[in-house]
């Protein structure tokens, strides 16, 4: 999936200048961006910090002709160690999005764009935990994944700030503990448990626009 995702990110940089033209409608912006101190906050219990990680991603916009525009896009980002944990976690998300760009004009022969945005979408969770005896088939399933923030467009240049969510849980069985485990049949000795979580962060994006 990642591999895949890293090829569509460079075919669509590559590409889109050749598919320019002078009606243009669509913008496809390539971007890479910095997720700074992602925290995993589960539904009973406390928030715990992950580290610092990069992300690539590519969005494709249709301009309204009122300053709105309307796309979809996606967003890899790599997997990072959870605090005092054995935990590795990332999230693809795939997501549709709106922006308003209002022109400012800072002299003369120079403007750029400023626009408030907002990402809606589903994220795809990446986890790897170290084997554990209290711990049997975990599952980590997708969830609802939302995004909002502010960019700035100067010439082609694209800089964002964006604070993202992402809600998910695994589900994994574990293991019951009694006074004589030789009772105990594979059903009875695993029990089906279930853990909601919320995966926060700000994000830093960096991307060029192509026109077409």
């Amino acid at each position: 999936m990642k591999k895949l995702f890293a090829i569509l990110f460079l075919t669509v940089a590559l590409i889109t200048p050749v598919l320019a033209e002078n009606d243009k409608i669509l913008e496809v912006i390539p971007k890479v961006g910095y997720v700074l101190s992602p925290e995993l906050t589960p539904k009973e219990g406390s928030s715990v910090s992950a580290g610092s990680l990069l992300s690539i991603g590519a969005e494709i916009f249709f301009d309204t002709k009122v300053n709105l525009f309307l796309g979809v896009g996606g967003m890899w980002g790599q997997d990072t160690s959870v605090k005092h944990s054995n935990l590795d976690m990332g999230f693809i998300n795939l997501y549709s999005e709106a922006k308003y760009k209002f022109l400012i004009n800072i002299s003369k022969k120079e403007s750029l764009f400023v626009y408030p945005l907002l990402q809606l979408g589903v994220g795809f969770p990446s986890w790897y935990a170290s084997n554990s005896d209290d711990v049997k088939e975990v599952t980590v399933v997708p969830g609802f994944y939302w995004g909002t923030g502010i960019g700035i467009e100067y010439r082609n240049i694209v800089i964002e700030s964006i604070y993202g969510c992402n809600y998910s849980k695994n589900r994994y069985k574990e293991r019951n503990f009694g006074d004589d485990e030789t009772f105990y049949t594979e059903d009875d000795y695993f029990s089906d448990e279930e853990n909601p979580f919320s995966y926060t962060a700000f994000r830093i994006n960096i991307g060029y626009k192509f026109d077409f």
